[in-house]
């Protein structure tokens, strides 16, 4: 049995390249590891900032995030090994992308087993 999947979902295992990379010229990953957790992640983070900064300087003016990086930030995050040619050598590493960057070259096979 396999899993259906919408045809612009991204998954772990999928291949993805850079939406307006036409011919894969940058390069091209695959998805090790998908977050959805980074609106709470940013929200706790600013907030232990917030406090510490109001401790030590009285006139500190606390962060708060803007409505657009509420709108980013509640959209899952990607990690991406990316895949790259610089120049003459081939280069990967781990880079972490929104969905707005990338698009899906071939999506993984899933096979449910029990």
């Amino acid at each position: 049995m396999f899993i259906a999947r919408h045809e612009n979902d991204i998954a772990i295992g999928d291949l993805v390249k850079l939406k307006d990379d036409v011919d894969t010229a940058v390069g091209f990953g695959i998805v090790l590891d998908v977050r959805t957790d980074t609106y709470d992640m940013a929200v706790a983070l600013i907030q232990n900032f917030n406090d510490y900064m109001s401790a030590v300087d009285e006139g500190f003016e606390p962060e708060e995030i803007t409505d657009a990086e509420r709108e980013l930030l509640q959209t899952p995050v990607y990690l991406i090994l990316w895949h790259s040619t610089d120049g003459h050598t081939f280069s990967s590493r781990p880079i972490w992308m929104y969905h707005s960057e990338i698009t899906v070259i071939s999506k993984a096979i899933r096979e449910l087993t029990d």
